[in-house]
């Protein structure tokens, strides 16, 4: 096989070189290349089970969530299977357009994928993984059975143009069929997923676990909540439609970033999803945020909890990211992703708003006034107390001179009326909340 491998590539840039545009009619085969092509493929019926395994270990090695069930992973063996029978048995060597049309197996494995939540994409990527895999073993099987260079070459060159014309055929009939589908489908699915989760949620489901799996679903690993939404622009059905359908896009690319089978998503409101990620030591919260941050829309933000595990880390999980989603919106900067982790204290701060402009008051006075030096001095003040009072690192960190760090201390102190050192982290608090969400007065 080694040995035979710079031949076949040789050939298979010869046969690229041949390649019709689309639409375009191929041309006409010689009695010797259809006898050649018949015979060859009559041959290769009885390794076709061993082509089906290999092909089917590796569409479960990328996509996994083909195996979730034993009942899919027997769906998804049979499509390999009837789709190899039908393009050797019948496609290969016939001229014939009418036989260009999917296996009622792989329409059905095609209906089980939709039904079990899986991103219809994923199949039609399966579909040229397979196709690659078949196009390698084929022209192998080729180069053993056929004599002469010329001879070679045509049936090649046939077998592509065949093999293209096949799985694009299947390819364009299930995405019709999906269309249908989805209108009969999709609603109900929604439906269903979302009463199982609200009722787990509210702890009303007796059986919680077995009502999420029944949805797909399972707790076996650690998982972070999280909540997609983005600004409403309106109230009319309208706007709310295409809205949803933004939001769908990205949660489904989000979705596809992390890991389909890792992923519960479920429409919640107009403008909002609850999302549920299923992370482990090669996909971590940080990994997480990045991958969902480039995946936002403008105008999206999307909030996520602490990982935790189980039914607990499903439900206390949920509470933070609406938490994190509360205290985000309070914010009057672009939020993009919005961690639990990293505003947990200022959620907690931010509950009772009363309260809060209250504490921010008593805590910077004069300094949370809205002009631009009062927010260059509230701005050097939190470096400065993170820094621990160090002048020097504050002024690095602020790419000025330790000088006028100090001179901006000694003015926020006046302007409070008492020293910074008396209450660092009142001051902290109260200066990391003005700078996320804002401050009485309108400071920024």
């Amino acid at each position: 096989m080694n040995a035979l491998q710079p031949d076949l590539d040789a050939l298979g840039r010869e046969v690229d070189s041949l390649r019709l545009p689309p639409g375009a009619h191929p041309p006409d085969v010689s009695p010797d290349a259809r006898e050649a092509l018949a015979v060859a493929a009559v041959h290769a019926l009885p390794a076709i089970e061993a082509l089906t395994d290999r092909i089917r270990l590796r569409l479960l090695e990328n996509w996994p969530a083909f195996a979730q069930t034993a009942e899919l992973e027997r769906e998804l063996c049979l499509t390999v299977e009837t789709n190899l029978q039908r393009f050797f048995g019948r496609v290969v060597a016939s001229d014939s357009s009418e036989i260009l049309t999917a296996p009622s197996e792989a329409l059905s494995f095609a209906i089980s994928v939709q039904h079990h939540g899986i991103d219809t994409a994923a199949l039609i990527q399966a579909y040229r993984v397979g196709q690659n895999l078949a196009w390698s073993w084929w022209m192998e099987h080729l180069a053993r059975e056929v004599s002469g260079h010329g001879l070679l070459l045509e049936t090649i060159a046939r077998s592509s143009e065949r093999m293209f014309a096949y799985v694009d055929a299947v390819v364009e009939e299930q995405v019709r069929m999906w269309e249908r589908e989805r209108e009969r489908w999709s609603g109900r699915l929604t439906v269903q997923r979302a009463e199982a989760v609200r009722t787990v949620l509210a702890g009303e489901a007796p059986a919680p676990e077995k009502a999420l799996r029944s949805i797909g679903y399972t707790l076996e690993r650690e998982l972070v909540a999280g909540i997609l939404w983005e600004a409403e622009s309106g109230g009319t059905a309208e706007v709310a439609a295409p809205l949803m359908s933004r939001l769908e896009l990205t949660a489904g690319a989000i979705a596809g970033a992390v890991g389909i089978e890792r992923t519960l998503i479920v429409p919640a409101e107009a403008s909002c999803m609850w999302a549920w990620f299923a992370i482990d030591s090669r996909f971590d919260l940080d990994a997480l945020a990045r991958r969902a941050a480039e995946q936002l829309r403008e105008g999206q933000s999307l909030s996520l909890s602490i990982a935790g595990g189980g039914l607990e880390g499903f439900r206390g999980g949920h509470r933070q990211a609406l938490r994190a989603r509360r205290f985000a919106e309070l914010s009057q900067a672009e939020c993009g992703v919005v961690r639990f982790d990293e505003v947990e204290t200022l959620c907690v701060m931010s509950e009772d708003p009363e309260l809060l402009t209250d504490f921010v008051e008593r805590k910077l006075g004069a300094l949370a006034a809205a002009s631009p030096n009062a927010r260059r001095l509230r701005e050097t003040v939190l470096v400065w107390l993170r820094e621990g009072g160090n002048a020097s690192r504050a002024a690095e960190r602020l790419q000025t001179h330790k000088n006028t760090v100090r001179n901006r201390v000694q003015r926020a102190e006046e302007l409070i009326g008492r020293p910074l050192e008396d209450d660092r982290l009142g001051l902290e608090l109260a200066l990391t909340m003005v700078q996320r969400v804002g401050a009485p007065g309108g400071a920024v």
